[in-house]
Formats: C-alpha cells, sequence, structure tokens
C-alpha cells in the first residue's frame, strides 16, 4: 500500500535475480523523474531499475459463448446458491472434471467442474475459478459481449401451430463460429442421442444405467429470415448460449445435420430449458461484487 500511495503512477514491482535490481513499474503518463525519486526514498541504497507500462493490468473474465477446449461452448454466467461461487454454465455431456476456458478478450485458463448432472430433463454441468465473472455472453465471434437482462421459461416460449409461429431464438457456438437462429417447433422434445458411433446413449450420465430422454428439452428448426443466419449447428456447440437479444432460454444440448459433419446441413437443435439451472441449485447472475470466484 505504501508504495502505491508514495510512488505516482505506482503499478507493481518485483525483484530482477539476474540484475540484483528492484523493478518498479509505472503508467507511462507518469512522471517518470518524480516516480523514481519516490522510489529511492522508499528504498535507500537499493539498485533500483524503472519500467513502464502503457495500459492497466485487468483480470481475466468468465463469459457464456467461450471456448472450452476439450470442445465445448459455455452458456451462461450463474451462481450456486450454497456456495455463492460465480461461473459458467455448460452441457453435462461435457464430460470432463478439468477446463481450459478461452475467449475473444484474451482470457484463458482453466476451470474446474463443481456441479454436474445428466437425467431425462436437463443436460448440465457447472464450472468455476477464481476469475472476475461479468454478466454476459458472446453471442458472436467477436470480442463484443452482450449484457444478460434476463430469462424466459418454457411457458413464455411459442410454439410453432396451426395458426401461429414458434418464438425465433438464436444460439451461438464456437464451432459453428456464427450466431444462427431458427423457430421453436416443440416444446416437450423428447430426442433420441446417439454417440458418434452410431450406438444409442440417452439422457443419462456416461457409464451409467441407459435411460431415454424425456419430453423436456426444446426443438428449434431451421427457419431463414431476412437479416438473420438460418440455423446451424455442429459438434462442440454444445453447452453454448440459446437467447433472444439479452434473454437467456437455454444450454445447448445437440442437434440433427443431414451430412454429420457438415454445419450447413443442420435441420434443428434442441437445448435444456435455462429454468432447469435450478435442478443443480444454480441460478444466473447479473452482476456485483466478487472475490475469489464468490459472490459478495
Amino acid at each position: 500500500m505504501r508504495r502505491r500511495t508514495a510512488i505516482e503512477g505506482y503499478n507493481g514491482s518485483s525483484y530482477d535475480e539476474r540484475s540484483g535490481e528492484v523493478v518498479i513499474r509505472v503508467f507511462g503518463k507518469a512522471d517518470r523523474a518524480k516516480a523514481l525519486e519516490s522510489a529511492r526514498a522508499l528504498y535507500p541504497g537499493v539498485p533500483l531499475r524503472l519500467e513502464i507500462d502503457n495500459t492497466m493490468p485487468t483480470l481475466d473474465h468468465t463469459r457464456g459463448g467461450a471456448h472450452l477446449t476439450q470442445g465445448c461452448t459455455t452458456g451462461f454466467v450463474a451462481r450456486d446458491r450454497t456456495s455463492n461461487h460465480v461461473g459458467v454454465i455448460t452441457a453435462g455431456h461435457c464430460n470432463f472434471s478439468v477446463a481450459r476456458y478461452s475467449a475473444p478478450d484474451g482470457s484463458n485458463y482453466d476451470m474446474t467442474r463443481r456441479q454436474w448432472d445428466m437425467t431425462p430433463a436437463l443436460d448440465l454441468a457447472f464450472f468455476w475459478d477464481n476469475h472476475e465473472p461479468t454478466s454476459e455472453f458472446y453471442p458472436t465471434s467477436s470480442a463484443t459481449p452482450r449484457s444478460l437482462v434476463g430469462w424466459r421459461s418454457v411457458s413464455d416460449t411459442e410454439q410453432r401451430g396451426y395458426l401461429r409461429t414458434g418464438s425465433y431464438l438464436c444460439h451461438y457456438g464456437v464451432y459453428s463460429d456464427t450466431q444462427s437462429c431458427g423457430e421453436v417447433t416443440d416444446k416437450a422434445f423428447a430426442p433420441a442421442v446417439y454417440n458418434s458411433a452410431g450406438t444409442f446413449i440417452g439422457c443419462g450420465k456416461p457409464g451409467a444405467t441407459v435411460v431415454s430422454c424425456g419430453p423436456n428439452f426444446v426443438r428449434v428448426d431451421k427457419v431463414a429470415k431476412e437479416g438473420q443466419v438460418a440455423l446451424q449447428c455442429i459438434g462442440g456447440d454444445s453447452g453454448g448460449p440459446w437467447f433472444a437479444y439479452g434473454n437467456a432460454y437455454g444450454i445447448n444440448k445437440g442437434g440433427y445435420r443431414s451430412t454429420p459433419n457438415d454445419k450447413m446441413t443442420c435441420q434443428y437443435a434442441f437445448y435444456t430449458p435455462i429454468i432447469r439451472i435450478n435442478d443443480i441449485n444454480l441460478t444466473l447472475w447479473y452482476g456485483g461484487n466478487v472475490v475469489n470466484g464468490i459472490a459478495q
């Protein structure tokens, strides 16, 4: 604290073992001569070196719509109701205990899985660490995030019927690498889920008894709309956000492509409704004070 108040533009210090100098870092706009004079007063007789930083250091941020390097996408930022830890939701079938988070803002670090469940009604996991979370998500591959402003339940979501159109929703996955959209066609969808080898795996956890998916997921079909990219989906989009504007609708679970590895042939995708995060004791997080990953 003394260095920060005594040295103009102080931005950290370290010891250089090779030169035997204490290195004092200051912002470029600081009066360098004055900063050096103040540092020498604090460290009389100690070899000093002044180094200049052009920008302030910032914390890495945790957001939805980012990349988990084992092959998934983060959905939305949430808070664990019990521990108050803040982290990100993804799909439960992103089955790894530690994931490498990376985002367009340059954030890159490991996150640990803290909550995890896969049932006929949901496919969710929750990762957190000690980085700074923000109540934002990436809706595209650009570095510009969008604020999370609310959520919508299944009852608030329109399903295509004979006399009405379904809600028009968008999703983002880092592997399809675009915001793409479609129309809700089934709010009680029970997908048949297979692995890449064509084996039926259902909706349970890996290694557990195989169970079929229940009518608990929301299906979105490809529908072209002017000004929007028609629905795309590919492996690695799992866990990504489903949204309309700044409202959260769900966490991506899977999709159907007429050509297995071609995102452009996506016919429909389906997601776990966002309300299901309550089942693993989470709530969406809209910002606030966080210290060491814990909401205060």
